[in-house]
């Protein structure tokens, strides 16, 4: 795709994202500017296997491994990383950081919550 209108460079990520970031109603409050902060970075998320080159003779990808968000008004870190792209798990950073002793997690060991299946609403 290099090259092409909507590629996967950092120069073209990055203006998608100031772009849309200068354009969007902007957020009432801070649940919808991380709600409208997580649609930009969703434009500029990289799948694995699109942006591929070669180190040698070895085909390596980069890829998206995981998002994060501040939310400044309330200290919060908003996380998803590759395998739950779409499940975000918020840590409330007072909390983390008033304990004696904080402590610290890999991204990918976070207790995201698993999918929610909504069929049973719909059942009479």
């Amino acid at each position: 795709m290099l090259g092409m209108p909507g590629d996967y460079t950092p120069p073209s990520r990055f203006i998608r994202a100031a772009f849309l970031r200068h354009n969007i109603e902007l957020p009432a409050d801070a649940r919808e500017a991380v709600e409208a902060i997580g649609h930009i970075l969703n434009t500029v998320d990289i799948p694995l296997g699109v942006a591929q080159s070669k180190e040698g003779d070895q085909l390596v990808s980069d890829y998206t491994q995981w998002v994060a968000m501040k939310d400044l008004t309330n200290n919060r870190l908003t996380i998803a990383d590759y395998a739950n792209r779409t499940t975000y798990v918020t840590l409330d950073l007072d909390v983390i950081f008033a304990q004696d002793k904080p402590t610290s997690i890999a991204v990918e060991k976070l207790p995201y919550p698993e999918a929610i299946d909504a069929t049973a609403a719909l059942k009479q």
